[in-house]
Parts: C-alpha cells; sequence; structure tokens
C-alpha cells in the first residue's frame, strides 16, 4: 500500500512548485534578453558618439588624399613581429581595423593575422 503526500498536479500536468520555477527561469531569461538588448544599444550610441566627436580634418586640394597612406606606413612601422606577439587581442583588432582586415577570432588567429598583414 503506497502511503504519500497528497501533491497539487496543475492543468499543464507539472506539480506546482516546477511550474512556479519554470515562470521564474522565464520571466529572468526575459530580463536578461532585455538587459542585453539595452547594452548593445548604448554600445551603438556611445560608439555612434565617438565617431561624430572625432574632428574632421580640412580638406584642401592634394592633401586630401595623401595622410591616409601615410598613417598606414607609420602603422605598418610601429608593429613588427616582436611587438605584434606581445599585444593583446584589444590592441591586436585595433591594428586589423587600422589595415581594413577581419578582426574575429582568438589571440593566436588575430596574431597570425596581422603577421601576415607585415
Amino acid at each position: 500500500m503506497w502511503v504519500g503526500i497528497p501533491v497539487a498536479v496543475g492543468e499543464t500536468g507539472m506539480l506546482a512548485p516546477a511550474a512556479a520555477e519554470l515562470e521564474r527561469l522565464r520571466l529572468v531569461r526575459e530580463e536578461r534578453q532585455g538587459m542585453q538588448h539595452r547594452r548593445e544599444a548604448e554600445k551603438r550610441a556611445s560608439e555612434a558618439a565617438k565617431l561624430s566627436a572625432v574632428p574632421k580634418k580640412a580638406t584642401s586640394g592634394s592633401a586630401t588624399s595623401s595622410p591616409q597612406p601615410v598613417e598606414t606606413t607609420a602603422v605598418d612601422s610601429t608593429v613588427d613581429k616582436v611587438t605584434a606577439k606581445k599585444m593583446n587581442p584589444k590592441q591586436l583588432k585595433a591594428e586589423l581595423k587600422q589595415r581594413g582586415l577581419d578582426v574575429q577570432g582568438n589571440k593566436k588567429e588575430l596574431l597570425a593575422r596581422l603577421l601576415e598583414a607585415l
């Protein structure tokens, strides 16, 4: 003969505490997703503000086309193989971005991509 504690089973066929826990988890998940969307929106707004805050250079004749290659050359001369190996992933991504290369991957992949570009 089975003797147990009577437990209320809800409409879904689950125990009441389990259903309540699932509902709580659903609410927490929704809250986290909302927070993530807000953070992404703030990040995009911050990046847009940084881009708009960058002072624009004066455009005068041939000076417009020459600064870009000069900057690229300066970047190439400051980073060598030894310096690149000492960089952290954030710095590697910045160097790759300046060169117009892909910035996705781990440190090993980023370093290989940067060394290939040197």
